[in-house]
């Protein structure tokens, strides 16, 4: 199988493969990176990356979630000393209603 398409470019599969990963990864790292710097969900310590840190994660639950958080919210808690809190499945009408009242969990 080529990446190509008849006409030298993307075939529409290979491209919406690569762009789900791309996203996926784009996903992970936004969610990774919320624990690194100067963020602070909620920290008992003061500063950001560590220390005290909780980050909430929200996912659509199941074996999925469990996958998740193995796979990656486990091992990032583990190498940066926080503590990973896990909610879902998603429901945006609680996200809103947290965010509005500035108290998110």
């Amino acid at each position: 199988m080529t990446d190509t398409g008849a006409h030298g470019m993307l075939s529409r599969r290979t491209l919406l493969i690569r762009g789900g990963q791309g996203l996926g990864l784009l996903a992970a790292s936004g969610v990774l990176s919320a624990c690194g710097g100067g963020f602070s969900a909620s920290s008992s310590s003061g500063g950001g990356g560590g220390g005290g840190t909780t980050l909430t994660v929200v996912s659509f639950g199941g074996d999925y979630q469990k996958a998740q958080a193995k796979t990656m919210w486990a091992p990032y808690a583990a190498k940066n000393g926080i503590t990973v809190k896990e909610d879902g499945p998603t429901d945006n009408a609680k996200i809103k209603a947290q965010a509005e009242s500035g108290n998110p969990s």
